[in-house]
């Protein structure tokens, strides 16, 4: 599933109480900011970083109540994001589900000044 880009924070749904992970990859001179909260306005994951840098930021988290919004920015100001997600399913039965989020910060359309990673899993351990 794709979603059209936008600057407003982008809402996914994740399983309350299980595990998701996350990864902040940048590409940009302007340092890049992702804010996940849930829907208490609970923060998740502030995470900031600039430069070239793959994997630059990542860390685990508990799902809280949904749905949780996703921000990207780029010095404070709300970036262009366009977001896809996919799931795998075993049996019928969601196992996991990858959300991808890619920004703009400038406008120049090429979509790669973050790239963030949003992963929830079924199953512990």
């Amino acid at each position: 599933m794709s979603f059209p880009p936008t600057r407003d924070p982008i809402e996914v749904n994740l399983w309350p109480g299980r595990v998701a992970q996350w990864s902040l990859s940048t590409q940009a001179g302007f340092t890049q900011n992702l804010l996940i909260k849930d829907a208490d306005g609970n923060i998740l994951v502030n995470a900031s970083d600039s430069g070239t840098k793959y994997f630059a930021k990542t860390g685990t988290f508990m799902g809280g109540k949904n749905p949780h919004t996703v921000a990207i920015s780029a010095n404070g100001k709300p970036s262009d994001v366009q977001a896809a997600s996919s799931a795998m399913v075993l049996g019928g039965k969601a196992t996991s589900k990858t959300y991808l989020f890619a920004s703009e910060d400038l406008g120049d359309g090429d979509y790669q000044d973050s790239f963030v990673t949003l992963t929830w899993f079924e199953f512990h351990g």
